[in-house]
């Protein structure tokens, strides 16, 4: 094959492999109704363009806003996970397990309004990056334990740089058989409930 030719096909495969692998913002748009399994693929759409985009991957930021409720039943690897930056959500990790791989951004959950996480049946979320439950002024985030592991690989905050003194409703509950395993907590505001959990 002459040599302009393979330089060729080798630019263009380094330039597919470059698309492949660049992260994606995508939004999940399953509500209470619905087939609310994290792997259904018609409850995703990129963020910016709102058209249908698959399931997000290890490098991609997936969003959960306006009331979304989705359920992982399964192993799911992503790049970080943000709930509820506009409007209340819901994640319920029942028996599978959630990744977050990347270490250069944040995991929220409530970060500017309601939002909760629910992880039971043995199901497991590894976040490799800060992990806010609420922030600033947010009205509320829930994180609640059943039967299942959270791991933070970073800091875990509750209103990061919160200064107010008004009520938050900001709350983490780990029940029996249920374990949070952190680097370091920031609990800022709202309530931290060890009940019967580690």
């Amino acid at each position: 094959m002459p040599a302009k030719k393979t330089m060729c096909l080798f630019a263009l495969g380094v330039m597919a492999l470059i698309h492949s692998v660049q992260a994606e913002r995508f939004d999940f748009i399953g509500y209470k109704n619905e087939n609310n399994n994290w792997t259904n693929e018609a409850l995703w759409v990129y963020s910016d363009k709102k058209t249908p985009s698959g399931i997000p991957g290890p490098l991609d930021i997936a969003r959960l806003l306006n009331g979304a409720k989705a359920e992982i039943t399964s192993d799911v690897v992503v790049g970080s996970i943000h709930l509820a930056s506009a409007g209340s959500a819901t994640l319920i990790i029942n028996g599978g397990s959630l990744t977050a791989t990347l270490t250069s951004d944040y995991n929220s959950v409530g970060y500017a309004s309601f939002g909760s996480i629910v992880v039971q049946n043995k199901g497991s979320a590894t976040f490799n990056s800060r992990f806010f439950v609420g922030h600033l002024n947010a009205p509320s985030g829930s994180l609640t334990i059943h039967e299942g592991t959270v791991r933070v690989a970073n800091a875990f905050y509750h209103n990061e740089n919160y200064a107010g003194s008004e009520v938050l409703y900001t709350r983490t509950t780990i029940h029996k058989g249920g374990l949070l395993d952190v680097d370091s907590l920031m609990l800022n505001a709202g309530v931290m409930d060890i009940a019967g959990g580690t």
